[in-house]
C-alpha cells in the first residue's frame, strides 16, 4: 500500500502527452560552455548555477531582469540544459509568442506540471499587455510553486512596476537579479576569449574595432568574430588593424582578391 502522504505527490501522476508547452532539449546552442561570465551578469550566473545545484529547494521563484540583448535568453535556456543533465523529470520552456496559448490552450496544468522540475518562461513580461494572460500566468506560476516545480521567468522590467495582477502579486516578492548592459571592457574579454578559441591571435587595436562592429553586444561581437573567421578560412590575412577593419566592412584589396 502507497504511503499516504505520498498518495497525491505530483511525481506519482500518469504522464500525460501534450504539444504545448514544449519540452526542452538538448542543445550545443545557448548552453553554459557557451556563457561567459563578465562583471555585468557574475551575480546572476551565480545564483543560475545555485538553482542548478539545489533545484526545487530555494530561489523559487527566480526572476531575471535585463533590457534586451543582455543575454537572458541564453541564460535561461544554459539553466535548463544543465538541469536536464540531473534531473529525469521533464524542465518545460515557454517563450513570449507562446504566452498567449495560456488562455486559447485547455490543458490540465496539474497534469503537466506533474512531470516537470521546471518550468522556464522567456520575457514574461510580454503576458502583460493582456490582463486575462497575466492572470493566467499568475495561476499557472502559483500551480508550479505549490507542486514543487521551480519556475524561472525572464523580464525586461521589474515586477513591482506591473500593473497589479495575480502574475504581479506572485513575482514582486520573488528573487530578482539583474542582467546589466554589457560594456566595452567586458566584450573585449569575450572577443579575446572567442578568437583564441578558433587559433586566431588579434591585437588590442583589432579586438576594439571587432567590439564597435555593429550595435555592438554579445551577438554583434559573435558575429563579427564569425566574419573574420570565414575570412581566415578563405586565406585572407589579420596581420594589420587595417585587415580586421576591411573585412567587417566589406572592403576588397588587392591581397582579398587575390586570395579568391
Amino acid at each position: 500500500v502507497q504511503p499516504k502522504q505520498e498518495m497525491h505527490h505530483h511525481s506519482t501522476h500518469i504522464p500525460v502527452s501534450i504539444e504545448w508547452p514544449k519540452q526542452l532539449q538538448f542543445s550545443s546552442h545557448n548552453n553554459f560552455r557557451t556563457w561567459f561570465t563578465v562583471s555585468e551578469n557574475r551575480r546572476a550566473t551565480q545564483l543560475a548555477e545555485q538553482v542548478i545545484d539545489h533545484a526545487q529547494n530555494n530561489l523559487n521563484p527566480l526572476i531575471i531582469v535585463g533590457e534586451s540583448g543582455t543575454g537572458k535568453s541564453h541564460l535561461l535556456n544554459a539553466i535548463g540544459q544543465a538541469a536536464m543533465v540531473s534531473n529525469e523529470q521533464s524542465t518545460y520552456f515557454v517563450r513570449a509568442n507562446e504566452l498567449p496559448f495560456a488562455i486559447s490552450e485547455n490543458h490540465n496544468w496539474t497534469d503537466i506540471l506533474s512531470q516537470a522540475s521546471m518550468l522556464i518562461i522567456d520575457d514574461i513580461d510580454h503576458s502583460l499587455e493582456n490582463d486575462e494572460v497575466a492572470n493566467t500566468w499568475g495561476n499557472i506560476i502559483d500551480l508550479a510553486l505549490n507542486m514543487n516545480v521551480h519556475v524561472i521567468v525572464s523580464s525586461t522590467t521589474m515586477p513591482q512596476g506591473w500593473p497589479a495582477t495575480k502574475l504581479w502579486d506572485l513575482l514582486r516578492t520573488g528573487v530578482k537579479t539583474i542582467l546589466g548592459a554589457v560594456g566595452i571592457g567586458s566584450l573585449m574579454l569575450y572577443s579575446r576569449n572567442l578568437t583564441l578559441q578558433r587559433s586566431m591571435v588579434l591585437n588590442d587595436e583589432q579586438l576594439a574595432l571587432v567590439v564597435r562592429y555593429g550595435s555592438g553586444g554579445w551577438r554583434a561581437t559573435r558575429n563579427a568574430i564569425d566574419k573574420l573567421e570565414a575570412a581566415v578560412r578563405n586565406g585572407v590575412p589579420l596581420s594589420e588593424e587595417s585587415d580586421v577593419y576591411n573585412i567587417l566592412n566589406d572592403i576588397e584589396t588587392n591581397v582579398q582578391e587575390n586570395s579568391t
